[in-house]
């Protein structure tokens, strides 16, 4: 019993830090996107139109 206890403990734990791994991967992988858009379309800063793209973003790339 104790075994099966530390061994469910442990794949508790790897499954935590796995998905803390992947919330962050996704995390940088959208501020990256982030700074590439604004780096590519600069010349649309001032459109209202750019709260429409980051919903977009936001769509295709769910934290």
């Amino acid at each position: 019993m104790i075994k099966a206890d530390t061994l469910r403990t442990k794949l508790k734990d790897k499954l935590l830090i796995f998905c803390i791994y992947k919330k962050i991967k996704h995390f940088f992988i959208y501020i990256l996107l982030t700074i590439v858009y604004f780096i590519v379309d600069t010349s649309r800063l001032h459109s209202p139109q750019i709260l429409g793209d980051f919903r977009q973003m936001l769509r295709f790339f769910p934290l």
